[in-house]
């Protein structure tokens, strides 16, 4: 294993995020919060397409950090499984007042 050539706080907004230098040697770096505690990874590209939507006015000011970014993310990820969950269910007809 070697150190990561830098980590992000996860209060770190988006564009001090981007501008940091270890990602000109890692397309991925550590996301930390105190305590060195680690949340997770950031990837560059992601990173990128955040800023992209910030810029065009799709996301809240709360989410203008690393950690509203890796937050969206695992929303997006948990409600894409319940969603496939959901879908795997079988067909059911619905149960009218004169079937009673």
């Amino acid at each position: 294993m070697r150190a990561p050539p830098a980590v992000l706080s996860m209060a770190t907004p988006l564009p001090s995020a981007a501008a940091d230098p270890g990602w000109e040697d890692a397309a991925v770096l550590p996301v930390v919060e105190r305590g060195d505690r680690l949340l997770g990874v950031l990837r560059q590209s992601t990173l990128r397409r955040a800023l992209a939507q910030i810029e065009g006015g799709e996301r809240e000011a709360g989410e203008a950090t690393v950690v509203g970014v890796l937050a969206r993310g695992y929303w997006d990820a948990v409600t894409g499984l319940a969603e496939a969950g959901l879908a795997l269910l079988p067909a059911i007809k619905p149960v009218l007042p004169e079937q009673r």
